[in-house]
């Protein structure tokens, strides 16, 4: 039932990229102003638990920051605008993967095509409002405060 995981892969060089850990929310939606070391630590105590063999090993890259999530936590991406040429992607969570494929989605859309990207249910997704900004703060910590692992 844990919905705040860390996600683990090897490269192909044998190296562990590790992600995840929880989430943050920069009060007044503001951004990360750099590297957030309290998520960075937790994705290495993370790392030392799943792997308690590693205890010691020197990280080379740590990185913990500004990530976007929507509050029904789906992604949208598409056009908007009264002559629809605003092209957009927001809530893309994790980064990378949906990265490259909103990518794909807002390229598609450009050259007007149609195939199964653009008519992906996330194309135009209307993202719900998230409250007032003073309050999402709040909100976010007792969402998350709910979701983490207690035991």
């Amino acid at each position: 039932m844990r919905t705040m995981f860390s996600y683990l892969t090897l490269t192909p060089n044998k190296r562990i990229v590790i992600g995840g850990s929880g989430a943050a929310y920069y009060d007044n939606d503001a951004l990360c102003s750099g590297n957030d070391k309290t998520y960075t630590r937790r994705i290495k105590n993370d790392l030392f638990a799943f792997f308690p063999q590693l205890e010691g090993l020197q990280i080379e890259h740590a990185w913990g920051g500004t990530t976007t999530y929507t509050l029904d936590e789906t992604p949208s991406v598409g056009v908007m605008g009264d002559h629809q040429n605003i092209y957009y992607g927001v809530g893309l969570s994790e980064g990378v993967p949906t990265t490259q494929t909103f990518g794909r989605i807002i390229a598609d859309l450009m050259a007007g095509e149609s195939n199964e990207f653009t008519s992906h249910y996330v194309v135009n997704h209307k993202v719900p409002y998230a409250g007032p900004t003073r309050l999402r703060g709040i909100f976010f910590r007792s969402a998350r405060w709910m979701m983490e692992d207690k035991s």
